[in-house]
């Protein structure tokens, strides 16, 4: 009774009970005085009513009065009861865009496992290969996320009955972000509702906010529908061992293949710009698995128009496709679009395209050619750089006959003057020229020009002044070798030169197509003779040629390596002795090895570098609402640093009018002359960076593009092994789709009491005023039945 009274819910028993009263006990009592009062006042004189009448009429007059004085006492309650309650389990699907993937599953494990979530199959029994070969098609067309709405659908796993009837459920979906709690009146429905198209999968971070809305609660755990493709956010196996020390196990579902059949692009490697009618070998990554064997073909289209197809057979893995490609247009954009047919089977065609834009140039590159006595190399490569259409070239002999600049217009007198001159040129070839040669500030001045003004430095090496007599100059912090000390190195004659693995298919030391044969035409580089000292190469050296090493205790040396300096590049090439790449063959291999170097080195600076305004971004690729950083280096006609307050760039999105816009760059403050700015990327599309009309002459101008380059697009493999390791990481369990009945069932769930303390207002219980009008009317009532209203 007094449970009821008290609003005490079914499983809830009384504990204690303590009544309180609100109002003052001084009113209180002034109140219950002039209650009684009145009606002693109200009676007094009705002498003709039986005694037996009055006595009743007073008993429910004085009855409403107090119930209305304990109304306005406002009276409480202090109860203590226990509360008997059930833990919480969570339900988290994960609503990323992989998956959306629809699986093809083409194994007969694969497939029965699709078939019994669908409840094509029974689950308990077993399916003739047949049975699964006829309901192939039904599999078809069912994404990972149709999986997870079958489960809950399922009539034999019966899902939802299973856990409600032993936890309160909750259900959350999540991708970048957790949705709102949802699924409470209707699960079914709910989940119908969902849809995969997240852009990221961030399980960890997902996992710890739906636990932390339940902070003080039990929770009995948390069940993780998802292909585990988790890409960003907390990392989930730190978080699940924190809801390990938290005592909340993970039971991790993974739906999906680790191995979807696949074709994919992975990568396209090209020049980003070449020399018009230049032909360039453009080679394409294409990864595969589950199609081995299958005939597939690889299209390219050169701006949106179909140029070659070529017929491949899907390997397991890797394997590269080559194109050659002779571009016609005199400059600009070309866009390279690669496209691999991945076959029926194929269970992600978003990744089967490549784009590549490839810039064509119309210009020349400036170089500066500094050599001491006229050693071989120099007699060869002389000749390949004069023949080649593409370069402009001047020579400069410190030792030899001092008349060739008479006799002719390639060969200069002395180091230019002028620091206009010097920072003219692209690529400048430092020979075996003694230090000693240079005038106090030229040695700093070819730095500048490397560092900042995105020149770039070849030093061929020799036994007689390089490098060894750059030690503790400029160059020497240029270089991407370290110089040693002590006698040349002799090289035995049956030495040749290897390619490490990493740099294999770099594009300077690719001589022909076939990895095998480029290695052979290499190790014909013999004898080499003697070779300068180095300490090895620097931490960000790339070598692209070595020599074995000749004790164990001896790492490989480093014949050719480069690597970027400031805004420029270096190389080193320590052996004089290149030419003889000419064996049989003449100047095939020789002139295409220094062709690609050059090219190499000082195509950054051709592209813009060599202007005054120099314009760059961070990436050439960008998501929409990504920031994109913009940079500009600003010089004036001696190439000195420009100090403003700030410079205006204009971006510009070809075909759309309303897009041009103007970003002002603010400087540097650790940089004079450099400025920068950051501006959203927009839609999906091409964009332009460029200068304001005035300075269109002496400014380069930059181009991105701006995609929706999903990682859950790229790669839609399911990651068992990530719901592994949460599930061990939190002391949960991973469940297969198929097991869950017996999983939900072995789970324990022993319900739970807890002592709640509150307090409950009586003074508004219903049950009082319906006394009150009782007792009031009742009073009415025989009084004026004695007609004594």
């Amino acid at each position: 009774m007094i449970e009821n009274l008290l609003n005490l819910n079914q499983g809830e028993e009384l504990i204690d009970f303590q009544l309180l009263m609100r109002g003052s006990w001084v009113m209180l009592a002034v109140l219950v005085l002039v209650a009684i009062l009145y009606t002693v006042f109200s009676y007094r004189s009705v002498r003709k009513v039986p005694t037996k009448g009055r006595k009743l009429m007073v008993a429910c007059l004085l009855i409403a009065l107090a119930l209305l004085i304990t109304i306005v006492a406002m009276p409480a309650a202090k109860v203590r009861y226990t509360k008997a309650y059930r833990p919480t389990m969570l339900v988290l699907v994960d609503t990323s865009r992989s998956m959306g993937v629809e699986d093809k599953r083409i194994t007969q494990e694969t497939l029965e496992e699709a078939l019994k979530i669908l409840a094509e199959v029974p689950l308990d029994e077993e399916v003739s290969a047949q049975d699964l070969r006829d309901k192939m098609e039904l599999t078809e067309g069912q994404s990972r996320l149709d999986l997870v709405r079958a489960l809950v659908d399922h009539p034999d796993i019966d899902l939802l009955r299973r856990i409600s009837d032993r936890f309160d459920l909750r259900f959350f979906s999540f991708d970048e972000s957790i949705a709102p709690e949802g699924g409470a009146d209707n699960a079914a429905e709910w989940m119908q509702a969902r849809e995969a198209t997240g852009e990221e999968s961030r399980i960890g971070s997902a996992i710890k906010e739906a636990i932390s809305r339940y902070n003080g609660q039990p929770i009995a755990g948390a069940m993780v529908f998802s292909d585990f493709g988790w890409v960003k956010g907390e990392d989930p196996v730190y978080v699940a061992r924190e809801m390990e020390r938290r005592g909340v196990p993970i039971y991790t579902i993974p739906i999906g293949l680790p191995a979807p059949p696949d074709a994919m692009i992975s990568e396209v490697i090209a020049p980003e710009a070449v020399f018009r009618g230049d032909p360039v070998t453009l080679r394409v990554r294409v990864e595969s698995r589950g199609l081995e064997a299958r005939d597939s073909s690889l299209n390219l289209k050169v701006n949106g128009e179909e140029q070659e197809i070529k017929p491949i057979v899907l390997e397991d893995g890797a394997q590269f496709v080559e194109f050659k490609f002779q571009p016609e247009q005199e400059s600009g954009i070309v866009e390279l679009t690669f496209e691999v047919d991945g076959t029926d089977a194929d269970s992600n065609p978003k990744n089967n395209t490549a784009l590549h834009r490839l810039r064509i140039i119309d210009e020349k590159i400036k170089v500066l050619y500094i050599e001491g006595m006229p050693r071989w190399e120099f007699r060869y490569l002389r000749w390949v750089l004069l023949r080649n259409p593409h370069l402009q070239t001047r020579f400069l002999m410190t030792e030899g006959d001092p008349d060739l600049p008479k006799m002719s217009p390639n060969f200069m007198p002395g180091f230019p003057s002028d620091v206009r001159n010097i920072f003219e040129y692209d690529l400048i070839i430092l020979g075996d020229v003694s230090a000693k040669y240079f005038k106090p500030g030229q040695l700093e001045l070819l730095e500048t020009q490397i560092k900042e003004h995105g020149g770039s430095l070849i030093m061929i090496g020799g036994t007689m002044h390089a490098p060894a007599s750059y030690q503790d100059t400029p160059i020497e912090t240029i270089l991407p070798v370290n110089i040693g000390v002590g006698q040349p190195r002799v090289v035995a004659n049956n030495v040749s030169p290897r390619l490490p693995t990493d740099q294999a298919l770099s594009p300077i030391t690719t001589l022909v197509d076939d990895l095998a044969a480029n290695q052979r035409v290499w190790s014909q580089v013999r004898p080499l003779g003697r070779l300068p000292v180095l300490s090895g190469p620097k931490p960000s050296a790339n070598v692209l040629l070595e020599l074995p090493a000749q004790k164990t205790s001896e790492s490989p040396y480093p014949l050719v390596s480069w690597h970027t300096y400031g805004k420029g590049k270096a190389m080193f090439v320590a052996s004089d002795r290149l030419w003889r790449l000419r064996l049989e063959v003449g100047d095939k291999h020789h002139s295409k090895f220094w062709g690609q170097s050059i090219q190499f080195l000082a195509m950054s600076r051709l592209l813009g570098q060599n202007k005054r305004i120099s314009l760059q971004t961070e990436r050439k690729r960008y998501n929409s609402g990504e920031p994109v950083r913009v940079y500009a280096n600003v010089l004036s006609e001696t190439y000195e640093p420009v100090v403003k307050d700030a410079h205006t760039v204009v971006i510009d999105h070809p075909g759309f009018e309303d897009a041009r816009q103007e970003l002002k760059l603010i400087p540097d403050p650790q940089t004079p002359g450099l400025y920068f700015g950051t501006l959203p990327a927009g839609e999906q599309g091409e964009y332009t960076v460029g200068p304001q009309a005035h300075e269109a002459e002496i400014s380069s101008s930059v181009e991105f593009s701006v995609a929706n380059d999903s990682l859950e697009d790229r790669d839609t493999s399911a990651k068992p092994e990530l719901a592994q390791k949460i599930a061990n990481a939190s002391g949960g369990q991973v469940v297969a789709p198929v097991e869950l009945p017996g999983f939900i069932d072995a789970l324990p769930s022993q319900p739970m009491q807890r002592v709640v303390s509150r307090e409950i207002e009586l003074w508004d219980t219903p049950l009082l005023y319906l006394l009150l009008v009782l007792f009031a009317g009742l009073e009415w009532y025989l009084r004026r039945r004695e007609s004594l209203l």
